[in-house]
C-alpha cells in the first residue's frame, strides 16, 4: 500500500512535460492512408531514346509530393528515366500534367521532378519523411502506389531490417512491392511518416519457391541530398578516387587500389570524412562525401595508428547534362559508368541504344559495346567524333570497330566490325524535351 501511496504521489508532482510526451492521439490507419491518396502521384514516361540504362517505349510508376512551394515530387531515378521523351504525374483523380526533372541520382536510384504549382491540387499535402534514422525491425509499414496497375493501393507488412545490396544498404520488408510501386512511399504505420522509397522486389532466381521480398531506399540519405539541393548546393554522388573494399555488410570501408594524386594507401581503413565520426560502412562513407569539397579530409587507420590525409575527390557525371550522338540509328556517348576506369581504362566511347532496323542492329553489336575505331580512326571525346562525322558526306561508308566488353566466361568477348552509311548525324540531350 505503501508503494502505491508513493508512486501516486511521484506522478501528481511530476512535470507536466514528463506526464503527456505527445497530446496528440496517433492517426488511424485509414487516415494515414488518406493522406498516402493526396500526395502520391502516378508517373508516366514515354521513352524514345534509351541513354544509359533506360529502354524505349512506354512505362510508369509512382512517386510522391515532398514540397508543395517547389511542386517537389520523390520518385526512383530508374521511374524518372534520364533520356530523351515525356514524363507526367497525376494526382488521384486528377489529369496528367507534364514534369521536369529537377535531379536525377542513378547511383543511389533516386530523382526529383517537379511540376507547376497552380497544377498542384488544394487537397494535396506534402509527405513528412522520417530523416533521423532506419525504422527499427519489426514496425508496421504500408507500401503504397500503383501495383500492376492497380492505381493508389496500399500493401502491409513489417520492416525485416536492413539489408546489404552494393553500394547500398536498402530497407527490407515484407510488404508487397510490385512492378508499378517503384518510387512510392514505404510509410510507417505508428505515425505516418515515410521512412523509405520503394524500389524493387528480390527473389533468389536459384530457388524458384522463393518468396520474393520488397527493398526500399531509406529516407536520411534522400533528406541530405534534399537539403543540399535546397542550399543551392552540389548534390551529386562523389567518390574518392581509389577502388573501395568493405566487409559484411559494407561495413569498414577500406581502400583497395592506389591512385595518383591521393595519399591514401591500399588498406587504409576509412573512419572519417572532414572529421566526422559516423563513418562505419560504406553507405556512410558515400553520405559524407555528398556536398564535400575538393580536396576532401580522410581519416584513416593504418597499420593500426589514426591518421588523416587529402584526397581529391570525383564526381559521378550528372546525368541529366549527358549528351550522346545519333549516327544513323547508333546512340553513342561518352563512358558513364562509375567503374569505368576498371572496366574501361581507356575510357573508349560506348553504344548506348540503336534502332534495331539500322546497320548496327542486323550485327552482333550490342548496347555496352565500346567504339575502338571509325574508319581507322580513335575517338576519345563525343564532340571530336561529331565534328569528324560532321565533316563527311551523307551516304559515306563508315567502317565501325567495337570492343564487346568481357563477361565472367572464359573466352567471352571480342571484336566486331560493322559497316554501314552516313544516313543521319544529330546531338541526343539527355534530358529531352520535358
Amino acid at each position: 500500500m505503501r508503494l502505491k501511496f508513493a508512486l501516486f504521489i511521484a506522478l501528481l508532482t511530476a512535470p507536466a512535460q514528463a506526464l503527456s510526451a505527445d497530446p496528440r492521439p496517433a492517426k488511424a490507419p485509414e487516415e494515414i492512408l488518406a493522406d498516402a491518396e493526396r500526395y502520391t502521384v502516378k508517373i508516366a514516361v514515354q521513352t524514345t531514346i534509351g541513354l544509359r540504362n533506360d529502354e524505349r517505349g512506354q512505362s510508369s510508376g509512382t512517386g510522391f509530393l515532398i514540397d508543395r512551394a517547389r511542386g517537389w515530387i520523390l520518385t526512383n531515378a530508374h521511374v524518372a528515366s534520364r533520356s530523351p521523351g515525356r514524363i507526367t504525374v497525376a494526382f488521384k483523380d486528377g489529369e496528367p500534367t507534364a514534369a521536369k526533372r529537377v535531379h536525377v541520382d542513378a547511383f543511389m536510384d533516386v530523382a526529383i521532378l517537379s511540376v507547376p504549382l497552380e497544377q498542384i491540387p488544394a487537397s494535396a499535402v506534402p509527405a513528412k519523411l522520417e530523416c533521423s534514422g532506419l525504422p527499427s525491425s519489426g514496425a508496421s509499414v504500408f507500401a503504397y502506389g500503383h501495383p500492376s496497375g492497380l492505381d493508389f493501393t496500399a500493401s502491409r507488412g513489417i520492416v525485416s531490417g536492413a539489408s546489404w545490396f552494393s553500394p547500398f544498404i536498402l530497407v527490407q520488408t515484407d510488404a508487397t512491392i510490385n512492378a508499378g510501386n517503384s518510387g512510392g512511399p514505404l510509410i510507417r504505420v505508428s505515425d505516418g511518416l515515410v521512412v523509405g522509397v520503394s524500389s524493387h522486389s528480390y527473389k533468389d532466381s536459384e530457388d524458384e519457391n522463393a518468396t520474393a521480398v520488397g527493398l526500399a531506399q531509406p529516407v536520411p540519405p534522400i533528406c541530405h541530398l534534399l537539403e543540399l539541393l535546397k542550399q543551392g548546393r552540389d548534390a551529386h554522388t562523389k567518390l574518392l578516387p581509389v577502388d573501395i573494399a568493405t566487409g559484411r555488410n559494407g561495413r569498414e570501408p577500406t581502400v583497395a587500389s592506389f591512385a595518383d594524386g591521393t595519399s591514401l594507401l591500399p588498406g587504409d581503413r576509412i573512419v572519417s570524412v572532414n572529421g566526422s565520426t559516423a563513418v562505419a560502412t560504406y553507405p556512410d562513407l558515400l553520405d559524407r562525401l555528398r556536398g564535400a569539397s575538393q580536396p576532401v579530409k580522410v581519416g584513416v587507420k593504418r597499420g593500426g595508428v589514426a591518421i588523416e590525409v587529402l584526397s581529391p575527390l570525383r564526381t559521378v557525371p550528372d546525368p541529366l547534362q549527358h549528351q550522346a550522338i545519333n549516327i544513323s540509328g547508333v546512340i553513342i556517348s561518352e563512358p558513364w559508368r562509375a567503374d569505368n576506369a576498371e572496366v574501361d581504362p581507356l575510357g573508349s566511347l560506348v553504344v548506348v541504344d540503336f534502332d534495331t532496323e539500322s546497320d548496327l542492329g542486323a550485327s552482333d553489336a550490342q548496347a555496352s559495346d565500346r567504339l575502338m575505331y571509325v574508319n581507322g580512326r580513335s575517338f576519345a571525346k563525343i564532340g571530336d567524333l561529331y565534328e569528324y562525322l560532321d565533316g563527311l558526306k551523307d551516304g559515306a561508308e563508315l567502317e565501325m570497330i567495337f570492343w564487346q566488353v568481357p563477361g565472367y566466361k572464359e573466352f567471352s568477348g571480342g571484336r566486331i566490325v560493322t559497316r554501314m552509311h552516313k544516313s543521319k548525324l544529330e546531338w541526343v540531350s539527355a534530358a529531352g524535351t520535358e
